[in-house]
C-alpha cells in the first residue's frame, strides 16, 4: 500500500514536471520564431484602463455599462466627456470597457495600482491623468 501510494506520488511529479517542460519548450521555440518583443507586447498583463484621447470620446456610456464591478463613473455633459472616474479598489482589469470602446478612447496599461498610503489615491480621475501626461 505504502509502495502504490509512493508510485502514485511519482508518477504525478513527473506528469508535472513534464508539463512544465513542454510549456518552456513551446514558449521557447515561439521566442525563436516570432522575437521576444514581439511575444512580450501582446502577451502582457492587463493593468488600469487609461484615456488614449478623451476628445474622441462621444459620451456612449458604454465602458461603464459593461464593467462587471460598477469600477467606471462617466460624466457627459452635451456629447462631451467631462470625467471619468476609475474605482480602483472595484477594477478587476478584465479589459472589458476597452473592447466595448467604439472610438478606441480606452486602453490598458501594463501598470496596476495594488498598494497605496491613503484613499484617495483609490479614486482616479482618468480625464485629468491623461492632461497630466
Amino acid at each position: 500500500m505504502i509502495l502504490e501510494r509512493e508510485l502514485y506520488k511519482s508518477i504525478s511529479t513527473t506528469r508535472a514536471i513534464l508539463k512544465s517542460l513542454r510549456a518552456y519548450s513551446y514558449t521557447s521555440l515561439r521566442i525563436l520564431i516570432k522575437g521576444k518583443s514581439a511575444i512580450l507586447k501582446n502577451e502582457r498583463e492587463r493593468g488600469l484602463p487609461e484615456l488614449v484621447d478623451p476628445t474622441s470620446c462621444n459620451g456612449c456610456n458604454d465602458c461603464a455599462l459593461v464593467c462587471p464591478t460598477t469600477s467606471l463613473d462617466v460624466k457627459v455633459d452635451n456629447n462631451k466627456l467631462t470625467s471619468m472616474i476609475l474605482d480602483v479598489k472595484k477594477c478587476i482589469f478584465c479589459g472589458l470597457c476597452r473592447e466595448v470602446c467604439d472610438p478606441k478612447v480606452i486602453e490598458l496599461s501594463d501598470y496596476r495600482s495594488l498598494a497605496s498610503h491613503g484613499e484617495s489615491s483609490w479614486t482616479i480621475d482618468l480625464t485629468e491623468r491623461n492632461e497630466q501626461s
